[in-house]
């Protein structure tokens, strides 16, 4: 072979355009002007030293996008995890925070704690894990002359993560008895730096 002619289309179509010619001794080929959240296909043929050019191989598609980096919590202020990059691992715990006073009987302030089980799936970007809920209640001392604050502790719930869409990632709970946390993927790397400038 004396080259090999490299073609992409943006999106799902067919209509591919030529990208790029690449000599026959380069293995590998990076396209440095795709875009965050799109999907491209890509096919190439090959051409020998007599000028003949073969056919297109298969067709490969993907979609610029994996949920590494950091991911916030909208309805908890300014708490975020990081999705570790290479292995897409969530942090092995962290703790959501509800509620923040305890100023009027019944407030109650909780604290959900949650175990990942595992990395994401790397082809669906889910995970599983534990949940165990803690909180406080402000509620009548036993004789009705004062308040205390009651602490109770929830069993262990079961949870699935889905990043699969950065804009849109959930936390639910199997059982239905919490409501579903929202995320949103805040576009930085694990260390505050910027994906795009």
């Amino acid at each position: 072979m004396s080259e090999y002619h490299i073609f992409r289309v943006a999106g799902l179509g067919n209509s591919f355009d030529l990208l790029s010619t690449v000599g026959s001794s380069d293995s590998s080929f990076t396209d440095t002007t795709i875009i965050w959240q799109e999907s491209f296909g890509y096919k190439i043929r090959a051409k020998d030293q007599s000028t003949n050019i073969g056919d297109f191989s298969d067709s490969i598609f993907i979609e610029c996008y994996k949920p590494s980096g950091n991911w916030g919590f909208p309805e908890h202020d300014s708490t975020t995890i990081c999705v570790q990059p290479v292995i897409y691992s969530p942090p092995s715990t962290f703790q959501l925070y509800i509620g923040d006073t305890l100023s009027a009987m019944n407030d109650t302030v909780g604290v959900m704690t949650l175990s990942s089980e595992s990395y994401l799936d790397s082809l669906d970007w889910i995970g599983n894990g534990w949940m165990i809920y803690n909180y406080t209640v402000l509620e009548f001392n036993e004789d009705s002359t004062g308040f205390d604050t009651v602490k109770y502790d929830k069993l262990p719930e079961y949870y699935s993560i889905d990043l699969s869409d950065p804009h849109a990632g959930t936390i639910s709970f199997i059982s239905g008895r919490y409501d579903t946390i929202h995320l949103v993927h805040t576009l930085n790397d694990c260390d505050g730096e910027k994906f795009f400038p």
